[in-house]
């Protein structure tokens, strides 16, 4: 049997799913460490969770056209579109309930990296601003993600959101 024109398959995103939908930052799991990495196990998981607070927030875009949003359990997001471009404002989203994420994101839909410019706090981490990209029409795409926690340089990487 033969499936038909499968040529477009190439431009479509992949499906991507999360890991465990954590109530606890300690039960996320954490980025990979890069070279030049200084954050804890803590701070990486940390990192972890907030790179998936900002993708939740795109994979809510899919089925919200009302410009705002709610994060998975808190905090809100509001969008704004410009043709090819969404920009999103992040405010204390919660992928986890002891970590919230606040800042902004840009994501195109041609070949551009998404960009996060993202700050943490919460009562379970030392205050934060932390650097995400990842590219999302690329298979397998990982995230990158630099910036500090509690003054500790932290360079990971992991599965993009």
């Amino acid at each position: 049997m033969s499936p038909g024109d499968t040529s477009c398959a190439a431009g479509i995103t992949e499906v991507r799913t999360v890991p465990n939908f954590a109530t606890l930052v300690s039960q996320v799991q954490g980025a990979t460490p890069l070279a030049g990495n200084e954050g804890t196990a803590a701070d990486l998981r940390v990192a972890a969770a907030a790179t998936l607070a900002a993708g939740d927030a795109i994979a809510r875009w899919y089925v919200n056209y009302s410009g705002s949003g709610v994060g998975l359990r808190g905090g809100t997001f509001e969008y704004s579109e410009e043709t090819t471009r969404i920009h999103y404002t992040l405010t204390n989203l919660q992928w986890t309930t002891d970590v919230l994420v606040s800042g902004t994101m840009d994501w195109t839909y041609d070949s551009k990296p998404i960009q996060a410019e993202l700050t943490v706090v919460g009562p379970a981490t030392e205050p934060g601003s932390l650097a995400v990209t990842w590219l999302d029409r690329q298979p397998h795409s990982q995230a990158t993600i630099t910036g500090q926690i509690g003054g500790r340089p932290v360079r990971a990487s992991m599965y993009a959101p």
